[in-house]
């Protein structure tokens, strides 16, 4: 099964995925936040991903993380992330909140 074969890497973990542009994306499909970033997959069942952000717009970014902590059982009130790698590979996070958010003022 050629086909399948090219997929088999992800059944190895640990692994790092660095991605060349990372995107939250909020309900409305527009991107709230992008930049750079990276999936750790620390096993099979477990991940976790960090995002460092350029360009976007943080005040909107946190209205979304608002609207969901008032509608915490509205899954989709979670942001999407999709990103994608340095071969051009697209990657798709799925919905997600993020546990953390560091922001370094300039």
């Amino acid at each position: 099964m050629a086909t399948l074969d090219r997929w088999r890497s992800f059944l190895e973990a640990p692994k790092t995925i660095e991605l060349v542009h990372a995107e939250f994306v909020g309900r409305n499909g527009r991107p709230l936040l992008a930049g750079t970033g990276e999936i750790r997959m620390s096993s099979l069942q477990d991940f976790s991903y960090s995002v460092t952000a350029t360009t976007g717009d943080p005040i909107e970014f946190f209205r979304a993380i608002e609207h969901k902590r008032q509608n915490r059982y509205d899954g989709t009130a979670r942001l999407r992330l999709f990103g994608r790698d340095a071969n051009g590979t697209e990657w798709s996070g799925g919905w997600t909140m993020p546990q953390r958010i560091d922001f370094k003022l300039c």
